[in-house]
């Protein structure tokens, strides 16, 4: 239809999303200046945003694909170590329950209540705000 196929309507779409996700977040008066770091996702590079990001004060900095680990702290030092506790919170669940059923005998889901005292477990444990002071140590 109109010359696009899957991969280019997906690349159109990526990119004007991008534009106006920084339309309606970078905002901006002409004498200040920022500093936008994020991944090498295609709608991010594309020669309109970053004329659209220049004309806002707005430098960029890529990251490298699969480097966004490595270079970011949070999604290092908090975030991982957080979804970490959560997962083994949910696996032991699903070892140990306790479940309920549906008519049919069909396991369901977790409640949002267990889900949110796993939530709150994990993110009380300790171990996370020790790794980020040695973290900043380095910074």
């Amino acid at each position: 239809m109109f010359g696009f196929n899957d991969n280019s309507l997906k690349y159109y779409f990526s990119f004007l999303g991008t534009k106006e996700w920084v339309r309606k977040n970078l905002r901006y008066t002409p004498d200040q200046r920022a500093l936008l770091v994020w991944d090498s996702f295609c709608g991010h590079l594309t020669d309109s945003v970053k004329e659209l990001l220049a004309r806002r004060n707005v430098n960029v900095a890529v990251i490298p694909g699969g480097l966004t680990p490595v270079l970011q702290p949070l999604d290092k030092c908090l975030i991982k170590p957080f979804k970490t506790r959560v997962r083994a919170q949910y696996q032991a669940w699903m070892v140990n329950g306790p479940f309920t059923y549906t008519p049919s005998r069909k396991k369901r889901a977790p409640s949002k209540e267990l889900v949110l005292q796993w939530v709150n477990k994990a993110r009380d444990s300790r171990r996370a705000c020790c790794k980020i002071i040695q973290v900043m140590r380095y910074l």
